[in-house]
């Protein structure tokens, strides 16, 4: 818990004004940013290392295939969560969606940049940046020659809630409420087109929380499909 170089307290929003430790003559001391600072990240938790390792040790590296893509993304400090998705530009491509969670909480987990390829491919698509250019970038050299790798941010799917039966509950049981829908959604979301939360999940995720005994899950009324690209956000939870 001790970040080295200053880690997620780095990162900041355009606008943000700079201050020089040592003035120098001639030079204005204070400026602002015109991009946000992105890409830093405290040091690796032990449980989220302990996953890349096993994960390593039970996919060997095979040249290129999924687990490969997956691991090369795990290992860019920030990335908690990769899914590679086959063709997804089209024949010889291969796209790599990315979170990091945690990183920057004001997003969310999704990645600050924009998508595209490496920086250090001569092909003529859109480059990547931020957080997706960081990872292009560690991928490109460790991939397929024949492969146009695509790195990108999945596309936040709100999910609103309408619950009833509960409605004098206090604030700690709503909190917990909206923690178990995000783990659901955290543990079932995947952007790679077969995703889907089912309400039974959600139920059973609810119901398991004290003094919630008699709510009734009025919306969503059916399971949550998620298309390509798509992975569930938690909207508005109203309680009636």
């Amino acid at each position: 818990d001790d970040p080295t170089g200053g880690g997620i307290d780095g990162n900041a929003d355009a606008g943000t004004t700079l201050t020089l430790d040592v003035s120098l003559p001639g030079i204005d001391a204070s400026g602002v940013m015109l991009e946000p600072a992105t890409g830093g990240a405290d040091i690796e938790a032990q449980e989220s290392f302990r996953a890349r390792m096993l994960l390593a040790y039970q996919h060997p590296p095979q040249g290129g295939s999924d687990t490969d893509y997956e691991q090369w993304a795990l290992a860019v400090p920030g990335v908690t969560r990769c899914w590679p998705k086959r063709r997804l530009m089209g024949a010889g491509t291969v796209g790599v969606y990315i979170m990091c969670d945690g990183n920057d909480e004001t997003n969310h987990g999704f990645p600050v940049g924009t998508d595209g390829i490496s920086q250090l491919d001569d092909w003529g698509a859109q480059k990547a940046t931020g957080d997706q250019g960081r990872v292009a970038d560690y991928i490109y050299p460790r991939a397929p020659v024949t492969a146009l790798v695509y790195v990108c941010s999945p596309v936040a799917k709100t999910v609103d809630f309408e619950i009833s039966g509960i409605s004098h509950v206090g604030s700690d049981i709503t909190t917990a409420i909206a923690a178990a829908i995000d783990n659901v959604f955290f543990e079932g979301g995947t952007p790679v087109g077969n995703g889907k939360i089912f309400l039974s999940d959600l139920n059973r995720a609810i119901g398991d929380i004290d003094g919630t005994a008699g709510f009734i899950l009025v919306f969503p009324t059916t399971n949550i499909d998620l298309g390509v690209g798509e992975l569930p956000v938690r909207g508005e939870v109203n309680y009636t």
